[in-house]
């Protein structure tokens, strides 16, 4: 891999810590689980489609902050890299 593109992953790992660390990030991520599990609790019956809707909410709430862990982890690689070079 080439230093260009080990900088780029280095400051994009940076850049997601950041995010990460925002507390408002952090608040937007806890206020939407709170809202679909309060959804959730709402629906006196709720149907198959209903659930899985839901969880779907909920996985994709998990998904963008795993992309973010995984930023952090690939630009946490690139600094070791570069470190050695």
């Amino acid at each position: 891999m080439n230093e260009g593109k080990l900088r780029e992953e280095k400051e994009r790992g940076a850049r997601a810590q950041r995010l990460l660390d925002d507390p408002l990030l952090e608040d937007a991520f806890d206020t939407v689980k709170k809202s679909i599990h309060a959804t959730f609790d709402s629906i006196e019956n709720p149907t198959h489609d209903d659930l899985m809707r839901l969880y779907m909410m909920n996985k994709a709430v998990d998904k963008v902050k795993g992309v973010l862990e995984r930023h952090v982890r690939t630009g946490e690689m690139a600094v070791k890299t570069l470190t050695n070079l």
